[in-house]
């Protein structure tokens, strides 16, 4: 079953995290900085070393994988939510190397900006947020 929940933009925020910073945190805490509870994202840069996650249903786990060279972001978006009052990033990236070989999956701690990672936050009006599946152990929007 499909469910939805119908909110509207509340504002945009434009933020820059820059070389060596972590995207994951910076994205959380731009997101923090802002106050931004809710809402959606995108962000495009260079990564020197990306880690990323697949969610291994089997073992209700993520698998990461490092990649430990210069990489172009081809795409990074996400949604920003609660869980149990802080602030949590939900992100997915793909990667391209210099051969245009592309790698993909959650972004997990460990990827790195190489040059600058902009990103930018469409906030939402409602708060949404995220609870415990049992099913999956994930934390899932709650809507």
């Amino acid at each position: 079953m499909v469910r939805s929940l119908v909110t509207k933009p509340k504002r945009v925020v434009v933020a820059r995290a820059e070389s060596g910073e972590d995207i994951l945190e910076a994205i959380e805490k731009a997101a923090v900085d802002n106050g931004i509870r809710t809402g959606q994202f995108s962000a495009i840069g260079a990564l020197s070393k990306a880690t990323l996650g697949f969610f291994n249903r089997e073992t209700a786990s993520y698998q990461e994988t490092t990649i430990d060279n210069d990489l172009e972001i081809v795409s990074c978006t996400g949604s920003v939510s609660t869980f149990e009052g802080g602030t949590t990033v939900h992100a997915h990236i793909a990667v391209a190397d210099a051969h245009g070989v592309c790698y993909g999956g959650h972004v997990r701690k460990g990827c790195k900006v190489s040059v600058t990672f902009e990103i930018i936050f469409i906030e939402m009006e409602r708060e949404i947020r995220r609870k415990r599946d049992r099913a999956t152990g994930l934390n899932l929007m709650d809507i």
